[in-house]
């Protein structure tokens, strides 16, 4: 047989073999659909240590959002966390030893106003909505993260379901195509 004719098999194989590694070694692709982040496709890989600024891989932990979030259909049912819910990818805004506070004109970390950080008590559908109540304080323990993306104003992050452990992080994530 000539390599023409095997051709399809190696590409086969070349494609197999690079799922197979980048399985094994924790990196995978996710695609973000939702308006809270840049549309687009995302590189995830292993998450060594979390700083301010990076953009995570996580799953919600907080079994009572969780519930009204399903029946809502604000995340579609997956098998991606323990709690049926897919990934989501946010920014970290706030690390352990750092002051998260939300207020009346939005969500403060270490004394510094986030731009679209407000909170809203109902939904875009006008339902009712829990979050952290205004007034609400914290300096964040070891292994504790406070996620929020403002890149739209209605996002579900930590302003809705609270604070996250390390362990809720699964991996750091890196735009690949954005639109």
């Amino acid at each position: 047989m000539k390599i023409k004719n095997k051709l399809p098999l190696y590409i086969a194989l070349t494609v197999a073999a690079v799922y197979l590694a980048s399985w094994v070694s924790g990196w995978h692709l996710a695609i973000n659909s939702t308006k809270s982040m840049p549309r687009g496709i995302y590189l995830v890989t292993p998450l060594h240590s979390v700083e301010r600024g990076q953009v995570v891989s996580l799953c919600i932990s907080n079994q009572a959002a969780i519930g009204i979030y399903l029946a809502r259909r604000y995340l579609s049912a997956s098998g991606q966390c323990q709690a049926s819910l897919p990934r989501l990818l946010k920014p970290v805004v706030a690390v352990p030893g750092d002051l998260v506070t939300i207020t009346a004109a939005g969500t403060a970390v270490n004394g510094q106003l986030l731009p679209n950080s407000g909170v809203f008590d109902t939904d875009s559908e006008g339902r009712d909505i829990g979050h952290l109540p205004l007034g609400w304080s914290k300096r964040l323990d070891a292994g504790e993260y406070f996620v929020l993306a403002n890149y739209l104003q209605r996002s579900l992050d930590s302003r809705y379901y609270g604070t996250l452990r390390r362990d809720d992080l699964k991996g750091r994530a890196w735009p690949l195509i954005t639109f």
